[in-house]
């Protein structure tokens, strides 16, 4: 039963190791100082959530729980663990919507197939079982499936194609002309400059060259190309590398002669 009033005693409230009974501002009896509060005219024994404080509580559940091993060092076997992970698959969890299409966040139909070896988060893209149906096997990870009318809804089997990551950019840029700004050009310009090519990227550069004729440039593009060389600097180094390999090649085409 629930003390009277006159009979509450709060050890903090002690002078010279004498308890005091506080009738006026009862304190909360967990022991944090705090007032409590008349609760249908009574007062109340302890603040919102601290009667879990007090001493007196803590000592009735350590009493009610000796020789109880059910929580003993506050983990759970393997086996139940499993049995509480299987009681919340599929039907018997709270979200269970009967495993019916979602569109997911990209706006891709998704099914539930948590067995499936690709699956995300349980579920597969529509798209992509209806392809793995009639191919007979799974996708890989580098298989992609297109949507041939860009819409990401309409998985028709005439309407889907597996294609790789590589061709699936470039169908998607089909019709798309990438018109870069001047403020675009400038900096990809900027970024160029003191970059070198390695012996091995210049060695796929020539291969790819070859057997190929330049288009001859026009009379505006020389007249840029003029300007440019005279206003660029060259160290004194570069010239006298310049002039011995002019010299180089005058000498070989002498000696031919």
């Amino acid at each position: 039963m629930f003390k009277t009033r006159t009979k509450i005693i709060h050890k903090k409230h002690t002078t010279e190791n004498k308890e005091v009974i506080s009738k006026d501002n009862p304190l909360c009896q967990c022991g944090c100082g705090g007032e409590v509060s008349l609760y249908r005219g009574k007062w109340r024994r302890f603040l919102p959530l601290h009667h879990t404080q007090s001493i007196s509580h803590r000592k009735a559940i350590s009493n009610r729980m000796k020789g109880n091993t059910l929580y003993l060092g506050g983990k759970m076997s393997e086996s139940a663990r499993k049995t509480i992970s299987e009681r919340q698959k599929g039907e018997g969890n709270s979200y269970w919507k009967g495993g019916q299409a979602v569109i997911s966040g990209g706006g891709y139909i998704t099914i539930y197939k948590p067995d499936h070896p690709f699956c995300y988060k349980h579920r597969v893209k529509e798209e992509r079982l209806i392809m793995e149906n009639l191919l007979g096997r799974y996708l890989t990870k580098e298989e992609i499936v297109h949507h041939k009318d860009r819409n990401k809804t309409n998985n028709d089997p005439s309407n889907l194609q597996v294609v790789d990551s590589s061709e699936h950019h470039k169908l998607h840029w089909i019709g798309r002309s990438r018109v870069l700004s001047e403020e675009t050009r400038k900096n990809m310009a900027l970024a160029q400059i003191g970059r070198k090519h390695s012996e091995e990227t210049k060695r796929k550069m020539s291969i790819s060259r070859k057997g190929k004729s330049r288009k001859p440039f026009s009379e505006e593009t020389k007249r840029k190309m003029s300007e440019a060389a005279k206003k660029r600097k060259v160290s004194e180094e570069t010239r006298l590398k310049r002039n011995a390999s002019i010299k180089a090649s005058w000498h070989q085409g002498r000696n031919r002669v």
